[in-house]
């Protein structure tokens, strides 16, 4: 969907499913992300992820992202915008993607207090359609 390194957001995602396992458990991570521990131990050793998987996986961190550091960065960003976009058919993405962000810039602008960091991060990684 987006043509960002998929290989560099999943290991972001890795690398914030394995620390937060070091920080409690493989169970306690494996049961709010809503996978089996066997599943999420093999996501954490490099298994690709299926579909359903990723989007477990991606709806987890976006909400890990946001309560732990405070801010919203760009990948993060990235992850809730696969997120609210999953549902749609994979053709129709790129443009309901440029739609997302282009409607949050406007509301940025009209704030007068210009787009977050976050929003310039994803924007600068994406073309224009």
């Amino acid at each position: 969907m987006l043509p960002l390194d998929a290989s560099r957001l999943e290991a972001q995602l890795r690398s914030a499913v394995g620390a937060a396992v070091e920080r409690t458990s493989l169970r306690g991570v494996a049961r709010a992300v809503g996978l089996s521990p066997t599943g999420l131990g093999k996501f954490l050793t490099g298994s690709k992820p299926y579909p359903a998987t990723r989007r477990k996986l991606e709806r987890w961190f976006a909400a890990q992202a946001r309560s732990t550091r405070g801010a919203l960065a760009g990948g993060d960003a990235l992850h809730v915008v696969r997120v609210l976009l999953h549902d749609l058919p994979p053709d129709a993405q790129p443009a309901a993607q440029e739609r997302l962000l282009a409607t949050l810039e406007s509301v940025y602008a009209a704030s007068r207090g210009g787009a977050p960091d976050w929003l310039r991060s994803l924007r600068s990684g994406l073309p224009r359609a």
